[in-house]
């Protein structure tokens, strides 16, 4: 009966919660700011029939998932630039008027499973037991945990983040310090911080020293002579847009100093790509969406 009663049509709860967690998902924040409580003590709707209209569609579509992310993803307000104008800044500095489109960092999962992708190492392959991507010797045994974190090989290192190995106390380094939860509890909507030590993760971790050196050398097969078509290259891949001219402009001039400084080195020209990978995957337009 519990279960009938959620998704009946004539109530209207289930499917506003749903709608409101996948609009947070996009924009940070929900049509309903408080998105763990609809009750008289939560925030009230910024937008209320749009609120309204979209659980109405999404029950119409029979629960389609899929259907309200698309409309979503296609609106015009989703599509707006990200660009805060002095107007907007004025009138509305918390953006509960969706004026402009907010720059959300990424999740930990995603941010991992970006940089894998982008370099070409994702294994999409789907189910299957957890896997163990390295992580610091002895990590759960400072933690006085029982048990031993053995790393896996191969194909198993470039999963999906879904299936790392959850621990509610020990949750991947690298997960936690990208503000993953833990597990412990429910959590409605993830807290997102902006600390040096993510940029250390992003620039040490093994898993992004690696994606960036796979990067390198995907850049470098598949252009092998043009460093500026290169560029344009990795920026489609990273940025989803071209270069522009001052940006190129410094970025091939970092890459003669990079050449001059690994001139010792077996392959310079790989280890002066890694490097400006490493960059690319690292600047905030790549963290954060849009």
């Amino acid at each position: 009966e519990l279960a009938r009663w959620l998704v009946d049509g004539n109530n209207s709860l289930v499917a506003r919660v749903v709608v409101n967690r996948l609009w947070q998902s996009y924009f940070g924040h929900g049509l309903v700011r408080t998105a763990d409580d609809f009750g008289t003590q939560g925030s009230p709707p910024t937008h209320l029939a749009l609120l309204d209209w979209l659980a109405q569609e999404f029950v119409k579509s029979g629960w389609d998932m899929k259907h309200i992310n698309r409309l979503i993803v296609t609106s015009a307000t989703y599509r707006q630039s990200a660009r805060i104008t002095t107007t907007s800044a004025e009138k509305d500095p918390r953006q509960r008027l969706l004026a402009q489109m907010p720059r959300v960092r990424l999740p930990a999962e995603q941010i991992r499973d970006q940089a894998l992708a982008v370099s070409g190492l994702l294994k999409p392959s789907s189910g299957g037991p957890a896997v163990f991507p390295v992580q610091p010797v002895d990590y759960w045994k400072e933690r006085d945990l029982p048990g031993r974190w053995v790393n896996s090989k191969d194909d198993d290192l470039h999963r999906k983040s879904l299936y790392i190995y959850w621990r509610r106390m020990a949750l991947h380094p690298t997960m936690e310090l990208l503000d993953a939860p833990a597990r412990a509890t429910c959590t409605v909507k993830r807290n997102s911080a902006n600390l040096p030590t993510q940029a250390l993760v992003t620039l040490n971790d093994p898993i992004f020293v690696e994606t960036a050196r796979q990067l390198a050398s995907r850049l470098i097969t598949e252009i092998p002579k043009d460093p500026s078509a290169r560029l344009d290259r990795a920026f489609q891949l990273c940025l989803s847009r071209h270069s522009d001219q001052e940006e190129r402009e410094r970025l091939l001039s970092f890459i003669d100093t990079q050449l001059k400084r690994y001139v010792d080195l077996p392959s310079p020209e790989n280890a002066a790509w890694q490097s400006v990978a490493s960059i690319l995957l690292n600047l905030d337009e790549t963290l954060n969406r849009p």
